[in-house]
């Protein structure tokens, strides 16, 4: 028979930080306000030595490794409006140029999608089908 497992809600901000403005107020009696607001020992003492209340962010693109800024979008977007003719690798080859960042033809036109329309030529025989 499997055991159970109980599923508590984590502690609220509030609640951590009452623990750290007593911890900080050098109260002896922090670990007694850290029991009382259902926080178990090795919680408290991971919260007072972290020194935060709010959970740091996690995930998403790391700073460095970010090419395509909104400054290359909007340089992008005058080249585009410049000239609609260009092909992505010249598009590619003027933003090497003017801003040193290497990206492939695949990431131009990735954030050109939004700012484009595409036209669809029909075949000739699909017009004498449609009367």
């Amino acid at each position: 028979m499997p055991s159970r497992v109980s599923h508590t809600l984590p502690h609220t901000v509030l609640e951590r930080q009452r623990v750290l403005d007593a911890y900080h107020a050098d109260r002896s009696n922090w670990r007694s306000i850290a029991t009382s607001n259902a926080f178990p020992r090795s919680t408290a003492y991971d919260l007072v030595g972290r020194d935060r209340a709010v959970d740091l962010k996690r995930g998403g693109a790391r700073a460095k490794s970010i090419k395509v800024t909104p400054e290359t979008v909007a340089l992008l977007e005058t080249y585009l409006n410049e000239n609609c003719l260009f092909k992505l690798e010249a598009m590619k080859t003027m933003l090497f140029l003017d801003t040193d960042v290497k990206v492939s033809a695949s990431t131009v036109s990735r954030h050109l999608v939004g700012l484009t329309y595409t036209v669809k030529q029909t075949p000739h025989g699909a017009l004498n089908l449609q009367q």
